[in-house]
C-alpha cells in the first residue's frame, strides 16, 4: 500500500498523540487545518477554532496561499510536505512479506527481519524494515496509539492522499476533498441554530456529511480522504500463518506440503495443497540463500509447529 515518508508520519503522529492525550477532535489540533484558516474570508474566521496560536512565516503563509488558490487544500499539502507524503521504496509484494513476517513474529526485531529479507535476495536495511514498521503502527514507538487507531485504514487514506497530489487541480477527486473540507469548516462556524443548515447547504447528503464529520474528527484532514484500494494479495490462511509456513518449510525442507496442510487443519484452518504450494511458489522459498538458512536455526521455534 504506502510507506509513509518520515516527514509526514511525524505530522500525523502528533496529531493523534495530542487528540487522544487530551481527549480533543484531531481537527482542532492539525497544522494543516491551521495554515489553511489563513486563507479564509476575513468574516468566516471569527468563530472559527482553528485560529489558534500557530506560528507561520509569512513566505509559507504566501506560498501557501498560492497553492490553495490553485487547488484548495490538496495544493496546501502538496506544498507543505514537498513530495514527502509517501517514501515509495521498494515494491508492494516485498512489502508485504515484512508486513507478514512482523505480524506473525511479534517480537522478531528489525534486524533479523532485514537478515530473512536478504536471504530471499531482497538488500533491505533495518531502517528501512523500521520505515515499513512504523507505517503500519508496527513499531515499538507507536505501539500505544496503534491500539488506538487503524493504521491499515491509515495508511490506505495516506496512499489516496499521494495520489490525489499528483492530479490537475481542477480533477474531479481534489473537487470532491476541497467540497468536505468547506462542508466541515462551515459546519464548525455556523452559529448556533444554523448548523442544520450548514449542513444542507454543503452539497453532501446528510448521512455522506455525517460519514465524513466521524472521520473528520477522528483524523483531521486525513479524515476527508477516501481510502485508497488494499494492493496486498489477499491470503486463503492470513498472512501470519503464511509467514509461518514458509519460514518453517525453509528451516525444515523435507516437510510436505500436506504436512502444513495438517497442521492448519488443528488450527481450524482448511486449505488444500494446491494453495500452499502457491504460497511457497510467491515467496520463491527454493531460492532462498543457504547462506542465510543458519540464520533461521539460530531462532527458537519460529513458525510454532513440531520440530
Amino acid at each position: 500500500m504506502a510507506i509513509i515518508h518520515s516527514a509526514f508520519l511525524s505530522y500525523i503522529i502528533d496529531i493523534l498523540q495530542t487528540s487522544s492525550s487530551s481527549d480533543i477532535p484531531a481537527f482542532s489540533c492539525d497544522p494543516i487545518l491551521f495554515l489553511t484558516e489563513h486563507f479564509q474570508k476575513e468574516g468566516s474566521k471569527k468563530e472559527s477554532i482553528f485560529l489558534v496560536q500557530q506560528t507561520f512565516s509569512d513566505q509559507l503563509i504566501n506560498n501557501a496561499n498560492i497553492s490553495y488558490t490553485s487547488s484548495g487544500i490538496i495544493g496546501v499539502v502538496k506544498y507543505r510536505f514537498e513530495g514527502k507524503i509517501v517514501n515509495q521504496f521498494t515494491n508492494d509484494d516485498i512489502e508485504r512479506k515484512i508486513i507478514a513476517l512482523k505480524s506473525a513474529f511479534k517480537h522478531l526485531p528489525s534486524t533479523k527481519i532485514s537478515t530473512i529479507m536478504n536471504g530471499f535476495g531482497y538488500n533491505l536495511s533495518s531502517s528501512h524494515i523500521l520505515s515499513i514498521f512504523a507505517s503500519y503502527g508496527l513499531c515499538r514507538s507507536i505501539k500505544d496509539l496503534s491500539k488506538i487507531y487503524d493504521f491499515i485504514d491509515i495508511n490506505r487514506r495516506i496512499s489516496h492522499l499521494e495520489w490525489l497530489t499528483n492530479q490537475a487541480y481542477d480533477s474531479a477527486g481534489v473537487k470532491k476533498v476541497e467540497k468536505r473540507y468547506l462542508a466541515m469548516r462551515n459546519y464548525l462556524t455556523a452559529k448556533k441554530g444554523e448548523q442544520e443548515k450548514a449542513i444542507q447547504s454543503s452539497g453532501l447528503q446528510k448521512s455522506l456529511f455525517f460519514y465524513y464529520w466521524k472521520s473528520f474528527k477522528r483524523y483531521g484532514f486525513l479524515g476527508l480522504i477516501d481510502k485508497g484500494k488494499e494492493v496486498f494479495r489477499k491470503s486463503k490462511i492470513g498472512i501470519e500463518n503464511e509467514a509461518k509456513i514458509v519460514i518453517d518449510k525453509i528451516q525444515y525442507p523435507d516437510r510436505t506440503v500436506k504436512f502444513y496442510v495438517d497442521q492448519l487443519k488443528t488450527k481450524g484452518i482448511k486449505v488444500d495443497r494446491s494453495s500452499i504450494a502457491k504460497i511457497f511458489s510467491k515467496w520463491e522459498i527454493q531460492k532462498y540463500k543457504t547462506a542465510f538458512i543458519s540464520t533461521l536455526n539460530s531462532l527458537e521455534n519460529l513458525s510454532g509447529f513440531p520440530t
